[in-house]
Order: structure tokens, then C-alpha cells, then sequence
């Protein structure tokens, strides 16, 4: 039950993963948001919410900061999200799930996040991709927040409603 994807390999010889080019043709309402220096906070991504969605998020982040995304309606949340001290990638649905993972120099943190209803697909950096589950009261009125904590992160992010019909 996961999204149709390419796999490749990159210049290192690893194994790359990416949701198929097609998907970009269910994108309807955008909404993009650049948050410089975004620091110890949260931010809501306003104007898109729904049960479909798209999320690229891409940003620097200081060393130390942990910096990502928040699906939230009512009391479920799932949280995506790079540890920079500890080098690892965190996905926290009904379970939490953790991978070392680290940005190569110079390489800015690149976050794909697909939300279909009860399902959550993560592409981190084409190098990790994590399927989750999730059981909304409501998933129509998801909503999408990004946030840094113990440093500050320069963010870009798209979010896009996607379209099923």
C-alpha cells in the first residue's frame, strides 16, 4: 500500500528512492512558505489542509537543532524529523521509528511527505523512505506545521492538496 516509486543509484553506489514523476499530476492548491530562521518554534503552513497532501520540505539546519514536519489533526500527530546532534532521521506515528541518517556536506535536509487518508509516506534525501500508519478523527482537515528546536533552521516548504479525481 505505498506510492509507486523509482529506484536508482546514485554517484556513491547506494540505492536511491523517489515517489514516481506522476504524482506531480494530482497537485491542485499550493502553498509555499520561507522561513529564513526559524528557531525554537513552530509554524502552521495556513491556506492547505485536506485528507491528501504533499509536503517538500527543505532547509539548513544548525548543528544542533532538530528540524521537521508535523501532521496534526485533533489529537493525532505525526511527527518527521532530523536530529542533527544525533545524526539520526525520526518518524513518530502510532509508533516511533528512528534511522541513522546525516545529510551529506553541504547537502540541505530534503523531506518528501505524502498523507493519503491513513497513510504516511517519507522520502528523506532520496536515501530513506518510511511508510506509517495513522487513524485520524477527521483526516479532511489535516493540517501541516514545520518547526525547529535547539538551534535554528533556514526553511522552504511546499505543501499542495492533491487531487483524486
Amino acid at each position: 500500500q505505498t506510492l509507486p516509486r523509482t529506484l536508482s543509484l546514485g554517484d556513491d553506489g547506494l540505492l536511491r528512492f523517489e515517489p514516481a514523476a506522476e504524482l506531480s499530476a494530482l497537485r491542485g492548491l499550493h502553498r509555499r512558505v520561507t522561513l529564513p530562521d526559524l528557531a525554537d518554534r513552530e509554524v502552521e503552513i495556513t491556506g492547505v489542509a485536506g485528507a491528501q497532501l504533499e509536503v517538500q520540505f527543505e532547509c539548513k539546519p544548525d548543528d544542533n537543532a532538530e528540524t521537521g514536519i508535523i501532521l496534526r489533526q485533533g489529537s493525532t500527530e505525526v511527527i518527521i524529523c532530523y536530529d542533527a546532534a544525533a545524526g539520526r532521521l525520526r518518524c513518530k506515528a502510532c509508533i516511533e521509528r528512528t534511522a541513522p541518517f546525516a545529510p551529506a556536506d553541504g547537502e540541505p535536509l530534503s523531506l518528501r511527505v505524502f498523507f493519503d487518508g491513513s497513510v504516511v509516506e517519507t522520502f528523506a534525501n532520496r536515501r530513506i523512505c518510511s511508510t506509517a500508519r495513522i487513524y485520524p478523527d477527521d483526516p479532511g482537515t489535516m493540517k501541516v506545521f514545520v518547526f525547529a528546536r535547539g538551534g535554528a533552521a533556514a526553511v522552504v516548504v511546499d505543501v499542495w492538496k492533491l487531487e483524486t479525481s
